[in-house]
């Protein structure tokens, strides 16, 4: 949304923004299969998270024209990975859930992912206020959901679940060696 307001060339800006939607589905594809549907989501968040933070950042010091030219480039970086992480989330989110409830999450999921696209205007408002402000909120939120993946289970290489006892099954937490020999000498 905000392609045309960065440093230099706007038409170039926005060039470039639309042709960061080709690479990153290119790499998911790649990566789903060798890392998983975790990790390459994981990387994604990552990505986009650094890239806009870090794009906000720069964009502080537009009179330089060297970080002008850095804060296009990482926010590039950051359209890359919210690229991809839009992908991977439509990908990963119907493996999450059983047959009866599958297209419901993805109506959910989709329903988030246009609430975002509904706010998304409103960051240039922001940006005029604070110009870091918009990279920051979004980046920090990335980053967030990194965290939160930690409590999703890895659906690669499974059959997809039919029932919610399928579902927790991918979630029962198994204790280390170290607890079952305890409980072993007990008995």
């Amino acid at each position: 949304m905000m392609s045309t307001s960065l440093h230099g060339n706007r038409f170039l800006n926005y060039f470039l923004t639309a042709l960061m939607e080709i690479p990153p589905g290119v790499l998911l594809f790649v990566l789903l299969d060798r890392a998983g549907r975790k990790a390459a989501s994981r990387v994604m968040y990552i990505v986009a998270g650094v890239g806009l933070i870090s794009s906000g950042v720069f964009r502080m010091f537009t009179g330089n024209s060297a970080l002008g030219t850095l804060s296009v480039v990482t926010a590039m970086l950051g359209m890359f990975g919210a690229s991809g992480m839009f992908g991977a989330v439509f990908f990963f989110t119907p493996e999450l859930f059983p047959t009866n409830m599958r297209n419901q999450a993805l109506g959910v999921a989709s329903f988030a992912g246009r609430l975002g696209g509904m706010c998304a205007p409103f960051m240039s408002s922001l940006a005029e206020i604070a110009v870091w402000a918009p990279g920051a909120l979004i980046g920090s939120l990335c980053f967030v959901v990194v965290i939160l993946f930690r409590f999703i289970p890895e659906t690669r290489g499974r059959e997809l679940p039919h029932t919610i006892e399928d579902v927790e099954k991918w979630t029962v937490v198994v204790s280390p060696p170290e607890e079952k020999s305890a409980v072993k000498t007990r008995l």
